[in-house]
């Protein structure tokens, strides 16, 4: 999740409802969730696309239902790309993922969307121990 979380941050996490995550106003959440093949696995990854939309990839950058997002917390000029599909439908109880270090992220993009049940929190509050600042 580089630039947002670097190894040695201390992320505090909530639960999160699943009819938290569908609301629109939390597009961009960071959410902890078991991997879809993997399920002992937990990924931190932020929620692009809700229930029920088409996620696009389209000159390096992600189209929700046609319209381009906005992601602030990337840095620079990060271009969105993927190795095999770039559109995807999620259904009624899936939402499409992306890691914000996008060059080498495991997410939707290589597992598709995921069911909404394997979402286990949300990000909280993150500590930034004093020995990482210097």
């Amino acid at each position: 999740m580089a630039p947002t979380l670097l190894s040695g941050h201390i992320v505090q996490m909530r639960p999160l409802a699943v009819s938290e995550v569908e609301r629109p106003s939390n597009r961009g959440l960071i959410v902890a969730l078991r991997h879809p093949l993997r399920s002992q696995a937990i990924y931190l990854k932020r929620v692009i696309g809700l229930p029920n939309e088409h996620v696009a990839l389209a000159g390096g950058k992600v189209e929700v239902d046609g319209r381009t997002v906005e992601e602030p917390y990337l840095r620079g000029n990060v271009e969105t790309l993927s190795k095999g599909a770039n559109q995807w439908f999620t259904d009624a109880d899936e939402v499409f993922v992306l890691g914000d270090n996008r060059g080498d992220s495991e997410d939707s993009r290589m597992f598709g969307p995921v069911p909404v049940e394997l979402i286990v929190g949300q990000a909280w509050f993150r500590y930034i121990p004093p020995a990482l600042l210097k």
